[in-house]
């Protein structure tokens, strides 16, 4: 009777262990993502099935929307922006402005004797060419300082650029 047991007992643990294995694989629990729109951000929730909710509790994570949105096509019978930057007379009036997330902000060429086109760097990130008597408008969405430049630029490569207008945008 001892071989019988030295072979029954580690054989039943065996089969004990391969069949959690076998049941959890084939039982796997499975995790179910749902995208939300909350306050324009996209929301990804992963909700968690009941025996990994004992585990763990569900994430949630965001994706960050850009500092700005520049809409290149200005249609006034459309468009209503929150506040208005003219360029005229070689400087940006007002050249400081404070605005809250999700405002707009038009910024046009009023200059009509303006020849050179003017090119409109934002943040130093977003460059943009006017013409010469373009408007941009732009929707920001995160708080913080941006600076805004309009620039003439010269055909020739070695000359360089004229700064037409220059000003802070603050959204807070």
């Amino acid at each position: 009777m001892e071989s019988k047991d030295t072979t029954f007992y580690p054989l039943i643990v065996l089969f004990f262990a391969l069949g959690l294995i076998i049941g959890y694989v084939i039982h796997k629990p499975e995790t179910i993502e749902k995208v939300e729109y909350i306050n324009n951000t996209i929301e990804k929730i992963v909700v968690a099935t009941p025996a990994q909710a004992l585990i763990s509790s569900p994430t949630i994570t965001s994706t960050p929307l850009p500092d700005f949105t520049v809409k290149s096509y200005y249609d006034p019978s459309k468009d209503r922006p929150s506040h208005t930057i003219e360029l005229v007379n070689w400087r940006a009036t007002p050249d400081e402005l404070r605005v809250r997330p999700g405002e707009s902000v038009l910024i046009k060429i009023s200059d009509y004797t303006l020849q050179s086109s003017l090119t409109l760097i934002l943040n130093s990130s977003h460059e943009e060419n006017l013409g010469t008597s373009g408007a941009r408008m732009i929707i920001f969405n995160n708080k913080g300082q941006y600076s805004f430049e309009a620039i003439i630029r010269s055909p020739d490569p070695s000359i360089l650029p004229r700064t037409y207008a220059k000003g802070i945008i603050t959204v807070s």
